[in-house]
């Protein structure tokens, strides 16, 4: 089965737009997040991200698939499609380390802090040269 990689700003406003917490936002606030966004691929088992403490979080947005949290040795929630992961959702978990696995053949945004030049990896996957100077500032995306 070919895996579809959701990476034109149509497609990304669109799948934006059906998460609850950000459907309350208009086409052109959801175009100015596209930028921030890097559609990531993993395998079952792949570690996503592991944080010491919920405020170092990135935020993940499930396309497709499964993502367990785990703390410690222990499975605490799994979350499917469509499903927001920030800092917020996991500011119960009270300071405690905690990282983020695949369950499943799972397609992610992931929206960085900071910028994409700040960060190794493959950020040509989803934007030209020509979008990248249509970029926001650096400031933290909430």
């Amino acid at each position: 089965m070919q895996q579809h990689f959701p990476n034109t700003w149509f497609e990304m406003t669109h799948f934006l737009r059906q998460i609850p917490a950000l459907s309350h936002h208009n086409t052109l606030t959801l175009l100015e997040m596209t930028p921030w966004i890097q559609v990531k691929y993993y395998q079952p088992g792949d570690r996503i991200a592991s944080y010491m403490h919920w405020e170092e979080m990135d935020i993940y947005l499930v396309y497709s698939g499964k993502v367990q949290l785990w703390v410690g040795q222990v499975v605490k929630a799994s979350f499917e499609e469509r499903a927001k992961l920030s800092p917020k959702e996991m500011s119960a978990l009270n300071g405690q380390p905690f990282r983020l696995v695949a369950e499943t053949s799972t397609v992610l945004y992931w929206i960085r802090k900071t910028h994409f030049a700040h960060w190794p990896g493959n950020f040509a996957a989803t934007t030209s040269p020509s979008e990248e100077s249509l970029l926001v500032s650096s400031e933290t995306v909430s």
